[in-house]
C-alpha cells in the first residue's frame, strides 16, 4: 500500500468495488467528481465517482435492531454480531439530505448482510467512531466450518478511514488489524474483489475485475475491495439522481458521503 499521505481520495465504481487512489486531479476542477459514465469491454457501463476524503466525511448509517439477542462475532476478536433494520433507502437518503441540505454528496449500500428479513445481522466487521458495532457472523467467509469450503481461504480486507486519509489492507480477524487502529476511528470489512467476482451492477452489467480495472486506470493503487451489490444495490449522487435501485430498497447499512463543514 502507498504511503498514506497519499492516499487521500476514496473510489466507488458503480456500488460493486471501493479503491484507494493517488490525488491525481479529479475529472472536474473540484476535489469531488460524481457518476463519471464508462463503458465495459462487455458492452455494460459503470460510473465512477471520487471524494477527496479531507473535503469530505463518509457516514456510517446502520440502526441496530432492538431486542434481539446477538449472536458471536466470528470476524472480530471478543466482539458479537448483533441484528441491524433493514431501513428503506428512499427514507435514508430523505433524511440524510435533511440533515446535511446541500452539503449531500451521495449514498450507496455497502455493507454485506445475511438475509433479507426485516431485521439481520451483518456479514463482516463494522467501526463507528472508534467503536466495533458488529465482529460480523455471515457462514460464507474464513471460518473454521464454512457454509462452503472454497471460503475457506477467502482473504477478506479492510477500509480503515480518518479525516486526512484513507487505507485498505489484508485483514487479521485474529488480531483484527487494521480496523483494530485507533488512529482511524471509522472502517469496514469486506471481501476482497476477487474473491466475490459476481458482477458490477449499474446501467447494465459487467463483470468486479473489468470494473477494478476502470478504477486502475483512473489512479487506484494498491487493494481494491467488494461492497454489497447485486439485487440489493442503491446509489444515489447529487448529480446523477437514482444510478441504481434494484428490487431490493430496503438494506441494513449504507455509506452517506457529505461535504466536511
Amino acid at each position: 500500500m502507498a504511503d498514506l499521505r497519499q492516499t487521500r481520495r476514496s473510489v466507488i465504481i458503480g456500488a460493486g468495488a471501493l479503491g484507494a487512489c493517488t490525488p491525481a486531479p479529479a475529472p472536474s476542477t473540484t476535489s469531488i467528481g460524481l457518476g463519471i459514465s464508462y463503458v465495459l469491454p462487455n458492452g455494460g457501463t459503470c460510473r465512477l465517482s471520487t471524494f477527496k476524503v479531507a473535503d469530505c466525511v463518509i457516514d456510517h448509517i446502520a440502526l441496530q435492531a432492538g431486542g434481539q439477542s446477538s449472536k458471536v462475532g466470528d470476524y472480530y476478536p471478543a466482539s458479537e454480531s448483533p441484528a441491524f433494520a433493514q431501513l428503506n433507502a428512499t427514507d435514508v437518503l430523505k433524511d440524510y439530505q435533511r440533515a446535511h441540505g446541500a452539503a449531500t454528496l451521495a449514498l450507496n449500500n455497502c455493507s454485506f448482510f445475511e438475509r433479507y428479513d426485516p431485521v439481520t445481522e451483518l456479514s463482516f466487521p463494522l467501526k463507528r467512531a472508534g467503536v466495533v458495532i458488529t465482529g460480523g457472523s455471515i457462514p460464507y467467509g474464513p471460518r473454521s466450518l464454512p457454509a462452503d469450503p472454497c471460503y475457506k481461504n477467502v482473504i477478506l480486507k479492510a477500509l480503515i478511514w480518518n479525516e486526512n486519509a484513507i487505507k485498505i489492507a489484508d485483514y487479521n480477524q485474529l488480531t483484527g488489524k487494521p480496523l483494530a487502529d485507533v488512529a482511524f476511528p471509522d472502517g469496514l470489512v469486506t471481501y476482497r474483489y476477487q474473491d466475490h467476482p459476481l458482477l458490477v451492477l449499474t446501467v447494465t452489467q459487467g463483470r468486479m475485475v473489468e470494473g477494478a480495472a476502470v478504477l486502475k486506470a483512473n489512479g487506484a493503487i494498491g487493494d481494491i475491495l467488494t461492497v454489497d451489490g447485486g439485487p440489493s444495490t442503491h446509489l444515489w449522487t447529487r448529480v446523477t439522481e437514482s444510478v441504481i435501485a434494484t428490487r431490493s430498497i430496503a438494506l441494513p447499512h449504507f455509506l452517506g458521503f457529505r461535504l466536511r463543514a
